[in-house]
């Protein structure tokens, strides 16, 4: 094998299909492919085994490192505390929806929110409560 990146904008499961690489290491919006029958999984990037696809092997054990990529809104430093609150409020509230969380298990991911002190310490390399 002949291991070659794609980077991600330039279509990695367009290439994929097209049979111009022969596998993706990529976040799970390959989810529909596969229940559709267009690409086949052989391992779960995660430390624990898929809900969705339970029997496959994952990285757990392995020499690959597991990475977490997760992003959230940011804001201007100083923002009115009012506004704040109510992008928070509104956040959550998505966070917790049925669309949300069933487009979550869709693409076989967890659900992960936290506040907005709990993500500055996330993204900082301390660890925050969970706030789910």
């Amino acid at each position: 094998m002949d291991p070659r990146a794609v980077p991600r904008h330039l279509g990695s499961t367009n290439a994929l299909l097209g049979g111009h690489i022969d596998l993706v290491a990529d976040a799970s919006g390959w989810a529909p492919l596969v229940y559709g029958g267009r690409l086949r999984l052989l391992v779960i990037w995660s430390d624990k085994r898929s809900k969705n696809w339970p029997k496959l092997p994952t990285l757990e054990g392995g020499r690959i490192a597991m990475v977490s990529n997760r992003r959230s809104p940011g804001r201007p430093k100083g923002m009115n505390p009012k506004v704040v609150k109510s992008c928070t409020t509104r956040s959550r509230r998505a966070a917790k929806s049925r669309l949300h969380l069933e487009t979550l298990t869709r693409l076989d991911q967890e659900p992960f929110y936290l506040t907005p002190p709990d993500y500055r310490a996330f993204a900082s390399g301390r660890s925050p409560s969970r706030s789910n």
